[in-house]
């Protein structure tokens, strides 16, 4: 998968620098060979300059020479040549954005990531136009993706955030129901929607260790506390870790996941879920990946919750598709069949199958910026009927999300969200609507 990635990203950067950033060279009078070079590079005829400029070598070492036969070697396959001559050119031209940055992509080609990095740092470091910031983001992309395979990485990022929630404890809109069996009933106050703000913190970590080619090992783990501003009842607290390995082979990556995640609802334990996953990608194309997966988990509730004791088994295949151009967008689909079993006789009434899927869509229209959209389906269909109101119990779960990301440094971004669900059932006593809005500061250090 990473193979044809960078193939891609080959082929599809490498006119792309020359021709936007030609205009920030450094102005130098050119002589009549390195005249030639530019007009054939313009015309992205790479492997013909790198002859013409073969047929004058005395030409090497004049700078403007230099410069446009360093660009039509690395473009045309020689890195190692275009290397050369571009760190001579940055001897008499070191502000030069067009020569470093080419020379970075020169590194890159020759799997000399630290110093690959470096320059495409100091690129950055400039604040070059938009178009040129989205390249180089994704080569330092492509650098972290490639050094995994043979470096210990590390990941951790931290959030902090806030916003409003419609409806806390998921309630119902109206107290005044109708119930089979029952008939006519009012609920509780505390049944009912009620909204209030909260504050959030985040926290996660990874590390991949690579101990034999191909294969790597991971552990990570993740904390996401919520506190709401009066309705502290319902603080709601999530720690979870998780270790596995990944195994590459061609265009195909396996990996395999054991974790743990503990859920507290007002500082109390409320469940714990022991989890195995075993996961399928496969790059399709140069844009596409397909990913399978399959997990098995046991839910353990706390005190009275412990009837809800069960076993979980679920299925889901995905696919994601990026189209490239001036606009990045990038498509993502995903189904899902499930079963959640109750352990303990006689609650087969919570017990339950379902399915369903989400589809989005993220847009950046400039470098910084990302714009997300999906859509969340879930199907329930329970297995037996309520011993109380003698119906089986069916939900759908109807959810739409908006997002809007913003980059304002290497390592800093903000984010706005908003969410829509609606929990459809048969049964009004689990019907409810809800509205979550908020906003993130993140910071990530890699």
């Amino acid at each position: 998968m990473m193979h044809s990635f960078l193939l891609a990203l080959r082929r599809q950067r490498s006119g792309i620098l020359f021709g936007v950033l030609a205009m920030l060279c450094t102005p130098v009078l050119f002589a009549a060979p390195a005249d030639d070079l530019r007009k054939l590079l313009e015309q992205a005829k790479h492997d013909e300059a790198y002859r013409v400029a073969k047929t004058t070598p005395g030409e090497l070492g004049n700078p403007p020479f230099d410069f446009y036969f360093g660009v039509a070697a690395i473009n045309s396959g020689k890195a190692s040549e275009g290397v050369l001559a571009l760190e001579r050119y940055l001897l008499n031209f070191p502000d030069s954005q067009t020569a470093r940055l080419e020379l970075a992509r020169g590194y890159f080609l020759l799997s000399d990531d630290d110093r690959a990095r470096d320059e495409f740092e100091a690129t950055l470091a400039t604040n070059p136009p938009a178009d040129i910031v989205k390249v180089v983001r994704e080569y330092l992309t492509a650098i972290a993706a490639r050094e995994a395979r043979y470096k210990t990485t590390y990941t951790f990022s931290i959030e902090l955030g806030g916003g409003r929630d419609s409806n806390v404890q998921s309630g119902v809109s109206d107290p005044n129901i109708t119930l089979p069996v029952f008939g006519d009933i009012t609920l509780a106050d505390t049944a009912v929607a009620t909204g209030d703000r909260f504050s959030n913190v985040a926290l996660a970590g990874r590390v991949s260790v690579p101990v034999r080619p191909r294969w790597s090992v991971f552990a990570q783990i993740a904390a996401d506390l919520k506190q709401y501003r009066v309705a502290n009842t319902y603080d709601q607290n999530t720690y979870s870790g998780a270790a596995g390995f990944t195994f590459s082979q061609g265009q195909s990556l396996y990996k395999f996941t054991m974790g743990k995640t503990t859920q507290t609802l007002d500082n109390a334990r409320y469940r714990d879920t022991w989890s195995l996953g075993a996961d399928y990608g496969r790059q399709i194309g140069n844009a596409g990946v397909l990913t399978l997966g399959t997990q098995i988990a046991k839910f353990g509730y706390e005190a009275d919750n412990a009837i809800r004791n069960a076993d979980y088994t679920s299925l889901q295949g995905g696919y994601r598709h990026q189209f490239s151009g001036f606009i990045r967008i990038e498509l993502d689909s995903n189904l899902s069949v499930a079963r959640e079993e109750l352990t303990r006789e006689g609650f087969e009434a919570l017990s339950r199958n379902l399915w369903g899927g989400r589809f989005g869509v993220n847009i950046s229209p400039l470098s910084s910026w990302t714009i997300g959209a999906a859509a969340t389906y879930l199907k329930s269909n329970y297995l037996a009927e309520d011993p109380l109101l003698s119906v089986k119990r069916r939900d759908e779960y109807i959810a739409y999300d908006l997002s809007v990301n913003y980059v304002f440094m290497p390592q800093w971004s903000v984010r706005g969200e908003y969410l829509v669900s609606h929990n459809k059932s048969n049964l009004p006593l689990y019907e409810y609507k809800r509205r979550i809005g908020q906003f993130k500061l993140r910071y990530d250090f890699r």
